[in-house]
């Protein structure tokens, strides 16, 4: 029995550490508007919101486990660092396993990453799931709203944000988003790899 007792504190003695395990870096950008930090849901994108959506970087978020371990629990500390921020959804935001350490003593631990963006104010509101995103269910401080704003968008647009049919404006959209791509590029708020991915959907 008290073997039993003793198992159950280790348990909830690790369950209790596995996000003090998670260690967190914010890299601000030093040009944007300095935001009051907020306890709001933070929309989740994979890769960049629609192009009608106009938004600010506020900065990069980055999260790691020392050890092995969920990639779940890497939301709920980079969604605190994006309140922190003001923010109002991440962006390019991925978590996976990655090895680490020298071979044949690498091992897989739990990484992940995001760009923080406020919504301007002369944006469409923002609808996280119509305009591609999620949240995540996981963390209480980020489940979904129960009446989200709504955002008018075009039916003839795609996903990307882009018409379907390929006019004129479409052409200037497109290289429009480039431009803010490579922008992005060069502040160091996007990678090469997250760059050439982005880059490739909107050239397809």
């Amino acid at each position: 029995m008290m073997y039993r007792g003793l198992a159950l504190l280790v348990f909830l003695g690790i369950a209790a550490r596995a996000e003090c395990d998670v260690k967190t870096k914010t890299e601000p950008n030093t040009k944007a508007t300095i935001y009051s930090a907020h306890n709001d849901p933070i929309c989740l994108f994979s890769g960049a919101p629609p192009a009608e959506v106009r938004y600010e970087v506020l900065g990069r978020v980055v999260a790691t486990k020392r050890t092995y371990g969920s990639v779940d629990e890497l939301s709920a500390p980079m969604i605190r660092e994006a309140q922190k921020l003001g923010a109002d959804a991440l962006m390019f935001f991925e978590v996976g396993q990655r090895f680490k350490g020298p071979l044949p003593w690498s091992i897989t631990s739990p990484s992940g990453v995001g760009t923080a963006i406020k919504v301007l104010p002369e944006s469409p509101k923002l609808d996280c799931i119509q305009a591609g995103g999620k949240f995540d269910v996981t963390t209480e401080s980020n489940a979904q709203p129960s009446a989200p704003p709504q955002v008018s968008l075009n039916p003839t647009q795609t996903l990307a944000g882009l018409p379907e049919d390929k006019s004129a404006s479409a052409r200037r959209e497109k290289y429009a988003d480039l431009e803010r791509l490579k922008k992005m590029l060069d502040e160091g708020t996007l990678t090469q790899e997250e760059f050439d991915k982005e880059k490739a959907k909107l050239l397809d």
